[in-house]
């Protein structure tokens, strides 16, 4: 392709060697076009960047079949000849027909309304990431915990840069067990968690209605990653009470303080209301899947038969936990994943190998993997995932970084002697 494309006068501004690394790539250089291969990912990758850049010519190389055909031809992403010397030469015809009356459009820049000190403040539009699976011990709480940390430590650096509140709020709602407790309140520690249940005076109220004072006062504050984090339900009773209004309330309140918010789901969605109203109200949802085909199989049967009917293909992503060296490649798996889910799910990260953990698997199983290297591969990971998902360009190395090994071992284990995964 880039051979063709000098061969015809055109500039090659970029290339991503991954479905999700387009994205960031697309807003970084502002393409003409965009060309991308016929696989199922990518097709779902052109589809939306053509929504949302109608400044950008984008085309799909290879044979589609008469469903996928349909769906470009609705969002105009252009079809094109599988040999890349055809391909490049149609997008360059395509692209040059367009001038000299092709429109720009330039970002533009938008400012708050000015108001008085006596009114009150406008709701922040909140980034809501439901992590989810439908088998224990797939990774969820590992992708919450983490993932939220990394956010909290991006958000202190937006505070201490602009002078203005940026928060991040971590909620458990996984009624079947508090794995989550594992790291904010680890067992031997005095403190006691607050837990959804305290939110039950506020039932009678709405969401809009609440003061952060209240707010920020029922839910647990992490100083070390600037993270507010909420317990799950624990003892039979709270988890009776744990409903789908009170889901509704937390998560409403929550959005409208809170830049980031990030919900650790529970296990199965039978009876589970919680995890129903995170899920409706997100705007990004992670499928957590451990790198297996036997995993592979249980979530994508889920997600064909109950879950994708709830949710926007678009606002669904993958993560693989990849625990151990298998033989297969995450090209394998994904492609397995969508011929088990019948329809494709873009991949927005990895969790890298972690060989100390493959002998100790079953019994580390349920307890979330803690990392304070903010040089290690997993950390790396962590904040990929982030790129992806929310498009903020997020790094953890670095001087800016000094002290950051401290500040998550504050974190993960309140400064008790801990045996923390590196």
């Amino acid at each position: 392709c880039k051979a063709a494309a000098a061969k015809h006068g055109a500039k090659v501004v970029g290339e991503a060697a991954s479905p999700y690394d387009i994205y960031i790539l697309v807003d970084r250089v502002k393409p003409d076009g965009v060309l991308v291969t016929s696989q199922p990912e990518w097709v779902n990758v052109a589809i939306d960047i053509a929504r949302v850049r109608p400044n950008a010519l984008v085309f799909v190389s290879g044979p589609v079949s008469a469903a996928t055909w349909s769906r470009m031809s609705e969002a105009r992403v252009y079809s094109v000849p599988a040999d890349p010397e055809q391909a490049v030469r149609a997008c360059v015809a395509a692209l040059g027909r367009l001038s000299p009356q092709r429109v720009r459009l330039d970002d533009l820049e938008v400012r708050p309304p000015e108001v008085a000190v006596s009114q009150r403040a406008v709701a922040v539009p909140a980034r809501t990431v439901v992590v989810y699976s439908n088998k224990g011990g797939a990774g969820k709480t590992t992708l919450a915990e983490n993932l939220a940390a990394v956010l909290g430590l991006w958000a202190r650096e937006q505070e201490r840069a602009t002078g203005m509140a940026c928060r991040v709020a971590l909620l458990d709602f996984n009624v079947d067990g508090s794995t989550g407790l594992y790291t904010w309140f680890p067992p031997g520690d005095a403190r006691k968690p607050k837990t959804a249940a305290l939110w039950e005076d506020f039932a009678s109220g709405s969401a809009e209605a609440l003061p952060w004072a209240a707010v920020s006062g029922v839910m647990n504050y992490s100083e070390g990653a600037n993270v507010y984090y909420l317990a799950p339900p624990q003892i039979p009773d709270e988890k009776a009470r744990f409903n789908r209004e009170l889901a509704r309330l937390i998560l409403e309140a929550c959005q409208r303080f809170f830049h980031f918010v990030v919900v650790d789901s529970g296990v199965a969605l039978k009876d589970r209301d919680p995890v129903l109203v995170a899920v409706t109200r997100a705007t990004d949802v992670l499928l957590v899947c451990r790198y297996t085909f036997t995993d592979l199989r249980l979530l994508a049967e889920g997600y064909s038969k109950e879950f994708g009917r709830l949710l926007d293909p678009a606002k669904t992503g993958l993560v693989l936990n990849r625990v151990r060296q298998t033989w297969f490649t995450v090209r394998d798996f994904v492609e397995a994943f969508t011929k088990e889910a019948g329809t494709a799910v873009p991949l927005k990260g990895e969790l890298p190998e972690e060989p100390g953990l493959e002998s100790k698997e079953a019994q580390v199983a349920g307890v979330p993997y803690v990392c304070v290297r903010a040089d290690s591969e997993f950390s790396r990971a962590v904040c990929q995932v982030a790129r992806n998902v929310l498009g903020v360009d997020i790094a953890l190395a670095g001087a800016a970084r000094k002290g950051l090994r401290e500040r998550l071992l504050s974190l993960f284990g309140g400064g008790r002697k801990k045996k923390a995964a590196s």
